[in-house]
């Protein structure tokens, strides 16, 4: 009871935030508490149902895990295949496959068309890069055919992986019964991969963020192995499943080598005292290939550093929304110094003008790379003393879409953004500032499917606006089922998956940070991650302290 009302309350909240931050960009809603308590009493009625519901999906005890009982034959390929499959149509309309701004960006640098920088990993620019190169020779049809082909099949792996992951784990002797249960989760994990649009969607997308977010999962899946009695990957397989998720995750992101570094930690902590030195020592041994390679891919390159606004993101979006909120409460000293920090043909009013709620970009290009920080922070924290509430709002508004998940309208970092793609002038206009010439780097669609690729524009568009349907879509939803798994594994009382849980807690952290609300490719590791997470948690056993021991 105490779960499913803490819980209620945690919903009730955020819903009620996202709802009003969703419609006016402040906190106009919370000015009557009648949605909130209603919001309150709803969620507990239905939070306690559900885990009373919840509560009862146990299978024994992971000791009592058969050899002997029937199971699916070949688990990982029957749901490789069947998601392979289930992408077909996907694949017929969008091949060779689709780009981005980002990945245009890094491709023009490692093809000479503009300065390499920092802002994007130059080891993840060199990978792509290279792949793109293997089918340079037969154009750019070839280019995206192969990497694309290459991230379906990996990615389709990775999730055939955890649905097998997840069938072994639950895989029991308990009769018929037990083996179809366990077989219908199995089911579910698969169908999930192969309906869900956001996976074929995006992994015929070169974008960075695809096998980072596979490689997350992947991790997070070894993390509850680690802490599970009964293992299910031998130990071969497990060292090399570690090494490539801890290089594909430091390598593909600026955050990855933390968020990788702390998963290493966790997973040498949690090991069993004779291999606690193999996974330190494997550890280390990754962190230097990743530094050395870093320092004499820089050496080498020589890449521009990105500007430190990238780091400043809720600061910069609360500092523009003061200026258009407030701008009597800005002295004359301070609008010099707004000045001085911003490109020449910009004004300190200009960070109000052009603020956007949801978009840090509009006035993130009006800061210059050099300017100073020390007198940035200076003006930012006078006025977040004067205005708490506006940098509140600030950074509500450019956030609530991570955990609000029940807006009809279509986000400005929805996976609906990929299809810009699709726009040859918007192409155009990014190959031009890019230098990147009209032949290059942009492959042709198969004229006989043009109808169908705008039908499928327009149904996507309008799937945004259905109620239940749309949550499949939408990164809120798979923070309820992150913050869902949490408390069914308190509830249960098995604290040791909280450990699993921890690169997915990161990862909504640098969500928050991102300068796109409801960004779904910043959050598309939890989209791969939180079924595991959940399904996990809630078909274990309680585990009941007796006695005040641990019998």
């Amino acid at each position: 009871m105490i779960f499913s009302s803490l819980f209620s309350l945690l919903f009730s909240f955020l819903m009620v935030l996202g709802y009003s931050f969703s419609k006016t960009h402040s906190f106009q809603f919370f000015d009557s508490y009648k949605s909130f308590i209603s919001f309150c009493v709803i969620s507990l009625i239905a939070f306690g149902i559900m885990y009373a519901v919840l509560s009862r999906m146990s299978v024994p005890k992971e000791s009592e895990l058969s050899k002997n009982c029937r199971k699916v034959g070949h688990p990982f390929f029957s749901a490789w295949v069947l998601i392979i499959v289930a992408w077909i149509p996907y694949y017929a309309l969008f091949a060779p496959g689709l780009g981005f701004y980002d990945s245009l960006w890094q491709l023009s640098q490692f093809y000479g068309y503009t300065s390499y920088n920092s802002q994007h990993p130059v080891l993840a620019t060199l990978v792509i890069g290279v792949l793109f190169s293997i089918g340079k020779p037969l154009g750019a049809n070839s280019q995206f055919f192969i990497y694309t082909s290459i991230q379906v099949l990996l990615v389709s792996a990775v999730l055939a992986f955890i649905a097998w992951f997840v069938y072994q784990r639950l895989l029991v002797a308990e009769g018929e019964e037990g083996i179809n249960r366990v077989f219908c989760l199995w089911c579910v994990l698969v169908g999930f991969s192969a309906l869900n649009p956001l996976f074929p969607l995006y992994s015929l997308s070169v974008l960075k963020d695809v096998p980072y977010a596979a490689a997350i999962a992947v991790m997070t899946v070894l993390l509850v192995e680690v802490i599970g009695d009964k293992k299910v990957i031998n130990e071969r397989t497990f060292v090399v499943l570690f090494s490539c998720a801890f290089m594909v995750m430091s390598v593909f992101r600026n955050e990855g080598l933390i968020i990788a570094i702390a998963c290493a930690a966790l997973v040498s902590f949690v090991q069993a005292k004779d291999k606690k030195k193999l996974y330190t020592f494997l550890s280390v041994g990754l962190v230097g290939i990743v530094a050395v390679a870093s320092l004499m891919s820089s050496a080498l390159i020589n890449p521009q550093k990105g500007s430190r606004i990238e780091m400043l993101t809720i600061p910069v979006q609360q500092i523009s929304r003061e200026v258009r909120d407030n701008p009597s409460s800005f002295t004359a000293d301070e609008k010099k110094k707004l000045n001085e920090m911003l490109v020449d043909d910009a004004l300190w009013s200009d960070l109000g003008a052009k603020y956007s709620p949801e978009l840090v970009d509009p006035v993130k290009v009006l800061f210059r790379k050099d300017f100073s920080l020390r007198a940035f922070l200076k003006v930012w924290g006078r006025h977040l003393v004067i205005h708490p509430d506006t940098y509140l709002s600030a950074t509500f508004s450019g956030t609530f879409g991570f955990f609000y998940p029940c807006r009809a309208s279509i986000g400005q970092g929805s996976v609906y953004d990929s299809f810009q793609w699709m726009n040859s002038q918007t192409v155009s206009g990014w190959k031009q500032y890019m230098g990147v010439p009209d032949e290059e780097l942009y492959p042709t669609y198969l004229g006989e499917t043009e109808n169908l690729r705008e039908k499928f524009l327009q149904s996507f568009a309008k799937l945004y606006k259905i109620p239940v349907v749309n949550l499949i879509v939408k990164p809120g939803t798979y923070f309820w089922i992150g913050c869902l798994a949490i408390c069914l594994a308190c509830f249960k009382r098995n604290y040791k998956l909280l450990i699993a849980m921890v690169p997915c807690v990161l990862v909504f952290c640098v969500c928050l940070l991102s300068p796109v609300n409801e960004s779904a490719r910043y959050a598309l590791p939890l989209v791969f991650s939180a079924p595991v997470l959940l399904i996990i948690p809630a078909c274990m056993p309680f585990n009941r302290l007796e006695n005040g021991s641990g019998k």
